[in-house]
């Protein structure tokens, strides 16, 4: 079972292991434009919350995609806030679903979209029903062969669930800039709780 806490030593940094995915799959990295990775993340974000359970290591999937990228520093940068905008307050499948044409002409990453889609729903290990409908809704739109959400024998979830008043701290390293993200990110969902609390 992986800890929250475990940390290997000499794991590379972001800006390693970005360049390592970008070699493997260079030719699919660059096909993207900032508005199709803004579509492509902000619908990794709403698979992440129609559970309605955020958890740590869902955020990390949504941050592989990050990693993985071959765009330049400021759209990475404008990325960085959707996700903080996103985590706060997350977009509905709905909202997203007008967009996915433009990433249905591209078959390349309209399968990358399903495949990370179905990886986020399963990285807490639960397929749940909410997941599984999404992921077939955006299949459809995207005209692509449904795929698998692989979950474990043993459901037990990895870590602990993310509450909307609190994140945990992302064990793996992170750039300053994204430090100062998730600071901001927390403030945001703390106070969003307050208010949910208050009214």
């Amino acid at each position: 079972m992986r800890g929250l806490g475990s940390k290997k030593l000499g794991k590379p940094g972001l800006l390693h292991r970005r360049r390592d995915r970008q070699k493997a799959t260079g030719s699919t990295s660059r096909a993207y434009t900032f508005e199709l990775a803004s579509l492509h993340l902000q619908l990794l974000i709403a698979m992440a919350a129609v559970d309605e359970q955020l958890r740590s290591v869902e955020v990390d999937e949504v941050d592989r995609f990050l990693e993985f990228l071959a765009l330049p520093a400021k759209d990475i940068e404008r990325l960085n806030v959707i996700v903080q905008r996103g985590l706060a307050a997350p977009p509905s499948l709905e909202t997203l679903l007008g967009g996915l044409a433009n990433i249905a002409k591209k078959p390349a990453l309209a399968n990358a979209l399903v495949a990370d889609l179905a990886r986020v729903a399963g990285a807490d290990d639960r397929a749940d029903e909410r997941e599984i409908v999404m992921l077939g809704h955006v299949c459809t739109a995207l005209n692509v062969e449904t795929v698998e959400i692989r979950v474990p024998e043993d459901t037990t979830p990895i870590g602990p669930a993310v509450k909307r008043h609190e994140r945990p701290a992302n064990p793996q390293p992170r750039l300053l800039a994204q430090h100062r993200i998730r600071t901001a990110v927390r403030s945001a969902l703390e106070e969003s709780y307050r208010n949910d609390r208050s009214n």
